[in-house]
């Protein structure tokens, strides 16, 4: 094998012009290193890509693993968390410790809205877990005013006291059941994950199916929720 002076010294005298070649004119070594440096070059350049391209697809698979991971998790009821918060009520995170609404804990847990936050002592809290229970009472009477006139009564004495509360903003009436709900979501965004204004704390959206209803009964919108 030619020795690096010898390599040098031809391709030198390749770029000088073969008179000036220490070795003399001998075209055919020239010749053979002219050919074989090129090729060595892009042997070289092949080998750093093909590294380069090896730490791409391996990056690209941990990416993947880590996504994958991450789904798995998310798909994991059990790795959901319902934690004590400083305000008496209950914070909620999904695997990857990213803040979630009770709403969306209860619909991932399957557990129920009502009794998962039916220890919390945060006041609005409180006032839903009221409202909770009022929401399910009038629906139901909603549901089956038609076929019974005392649960017909009930459910439009309660329309009648929340249209007046609200100073007939709020028609309970002339709204289907899938309204009444966005409008209970609405009133509660601590609860459901949105970010406008609700029901004041211990106030209810309402009124308790407790006693009378009519113009004026207690348990209604904007006063304090009863036992």
């Amino acid at each position: 094998m030619a020795t690096p002076d010898l390599k040098a010294a031809v391709l030198g005298g390749q770029q000088a012009g073969a008179g000036a070649s220490p070795l003399g004119n001998f075209p055919e070594i020239a010749k053979m290193y002219a050919i074989n440096a090129p090729l060595a070059l892009s042997n070289s350049k092949q080998q750093a890509g093909g590294y380069s391209d090896a730490v791409t697809l391996a990056n690209q698979k941990t990416a993947r693993d880590a996504e994958q991971q991450r789904l798995q998790a998310l798909a994991d009821p059990s790795k959901y968390q319902q934690v004590p918060a400083k305000d008496g009520g209950y914070n909620f995170t999904d695997p990857t410790g990213k803040p979630i609404s009770a709403y969306d804990y209860s619909r991932i847990t399957g557990q129920d809205l009502g009794k998962i936050l039916n220890q919390s002592q945060n006041p609005i809290d409180i006032g839903f877990n009221q409202d909770w229970q009022n929401l399910q009472n009038y629906l139901n009477a909603k549901v089956g005013s038609h076929n019974d006139s005392k649960v017909l009564a009930t459910a439009q004495s309660i329309e009648k006291t929340v249209s007046q509360e609200t100073g007939g903003k709020v028609d309970l009436a002339k709204m289907n059941i899938q309204d009444v709900i966005k409008r209970f979501q609405a009133a509660y965004p601590t609860v459901f994950g949105y970010h406008q204004a609700g029901v004041p704390a211990g106030q209810t959206f309402l009124p308790s199916a407790g006693a009378g209803y009519g113009l004026g009964s207690g348990g209604t919108i904007g006063t304090p929720a009863g036992p």
